[in-house]
């Protein structure tokens, strides 16, 4: 520790403080690339209704002008060209979603590795969402969510990287031997392998309908399901290592903390020693003010003692 040097009237200077490290909370959401699928998904909703309001304005005038001298048959094909645009754009953004947030930027204990293996991450959670999304609604897509544990390994593999005890000294060896971006990649790029190939069982299996073929297929999707244990507690495993550094970083601060407690020990002395002397002040105005009651008490007495006298005063010889 660093020890406060005292300055002029028992003031102490900053004590030096061991930097703790900014807690984030990132997300594995922020980092998941937009495709050219999200093209459209991706602008923002004013911008498309007021899109779909200059068209439904501008359209009657360019109709007036373009229809002069047109038949009807070829009026009706330009009605109809025109409405399946229209039809068109509005399904393309009934499932809108805004853009994704604007990446966090990186504090400065992320290395470049890192940072490229959170581009990893972000790619293959990406994968695995878009894979999960094309299963429809039944067991297999249920299974798959459950071998989640009900956690998000990218969030918590982001949480490890950024927390105060993972940029330590204490944590250097696990640094080198447990990677929780890999680890969290790897679950999902897993998983969305599974996912994956489930739509494209099914797809074949739908396709050849009532077959032995088809029946193998569904079968084959159902067996990519019927046992995903080790995944399941591969991310039980990193959810509960996440907890352990979390302690741990918790510890840190208390000990990062201990320079700042002795210091505030040592102000506290220095206050105390001071309402001393505010006591010692007390004490000595008390002796004033009784100091001041006995010359009031005195004048207060002579003046009652001259008032006396000066009823009595005898009347001068010759006056009458």
């Amino acid at each position: 520790m660093v020890e406060p040097s005292r300055g002029s009237g028992g003031s102490r200077s900053t004590a030096a403080k061991i930097p703790v490290r900014p807690t984030h909370t990132w997300k594995v959401a922020d980092f998941r690339p937009a495709g050219p699928h999200h093209a459209v998904e991706n602008l923002p909703a004013h911008v498309v209704s007021g899109s779909i309001a200059l068209i439904l304005i501008v359209s009657p005038i360019v109709f007036h002008r373009a229809f002069a001298g047109m038949g009807p048959i070829n009026i009706l094909i330009v009605l109809a060209g025109v409405g399946v645009a229209i039809l068109t754009l509005l399904l393309s953004t009934k499932d809108y979603h805004p853009a994704p947030r604007r990446r966090p930027s990186y504090p400065p204990g992320v290395s470049n590795q890192e940072k490229a293996e959170i581009a990893q991450l972000g790619a293959a959670y990406g994968r695995f969402r878009d894979a999960l999304d094309s299963l429809p609604e039944g067991q297999p897509k249920n299974r798959i969510g459950f071998a989640l544990a009900g956690t998000e390994p990218g969030d918590i593999a982001l949480g490890i990287i950024t927390s105060n005890a993972w940029s330590d000294s204490w944590l250097p060896e696990h640094k080198l031997e447990v990677d929780p971006l890999r680890e969290a990649t790897e679950i999902y790029d897993y998983l969305g392998r599974i996912a994956a190939k489930i739509a494209e069982f099914s797809a074949q299996a739908d396709a050849l309908r009532d077959t032995p073929v088809a029946a193998r297929y569904r079968q084959y999707a159902e067996d990519l399901t019927t046992d995903l244990t080790a995944v399941r507690d591969r991310a039980r495993a990193l959810f509960a290592y996440q907890t352990d550094v979390n302690r741990l970083s918790q510890l840190l601060r208390a000990e990062h903390a201990q320079p700042q407690l002795e210091q505030d020990a040592d102000a506290v002395l220095d206050l105390v020693a001071e309402s001393r002397r505010h006591q010692l002040a007390a004490e000595y105005l008390r002796q004033r003010q009784k100091e001041l009651e006995t010359i009031t008490d005195g004048l207060r007495e002579l003046q009652s003692i001259l008032n006396d006298n000066s009823t009595r005063l005898p009347t001068r010889p010759g006056r009458h």
